[in-house]
């Protein structure tokens, strides 16, 4: 509401001569009403303007960040520094060259679907970095 008061408010609460927060308070309480009945403006359609969320849209897939890897012969796809191992299901027991979805959820955790299907997988070890030294 600030551009709405701009610097009105600071000019209420001079001419009232508040110097306590009471004071101040009991100021606010005189002007909201009068600024709401000066600037408020009457919806033209009353109800809800937003549709209902469908109770099969899942909000934490909803809201993920998502990355399209590609499946590497040995079943795993990478994603941030990590490997992940895709289980066999009981339809596809390799997903090898294939296209998944790895989405992560806004709590952090990681889920693969393929073709809207979930995928199980399990986090393997971090790949191997090159020694160098002297």
């Amino acid at each position: 509401m600030a551009s709405t008061f701009q610097d009105r408010l600071v000019t209420e609460l001079r001419l009232a001569d508040a110097a306590t927060m009471d004071q101040a308070n009991a100021v606010l309480q005189e002007f909201l009403p009068r600024c709401n009945a000066r600037f408020s403006v009457t919806a033209e359609q009353p109800e809800a303007a937003y549709r209902r969320v469908p109770d099969v849209l899942s909000r934490t897939e909803t809201v993920s960040i998502r990355h399209t890897r590609k499946v590497a012969r040995d079943n795993t796809v990478h994603n941030q520094w990590r490997v992940l191992q895709l289980l066999p299901g009981a339809e596809r027991p390799s997903y090898t060259g294939l296209q998944v979805e790895v989405l992560e959820r806004a709590d952090g955790e990681l889920m693969i679907k393929y073709q809207g299907e979930i995928v199980e997988f399990q986090e393997g070890d971090p790949p191997a970095l090159p020694i160098t030294g002297t």
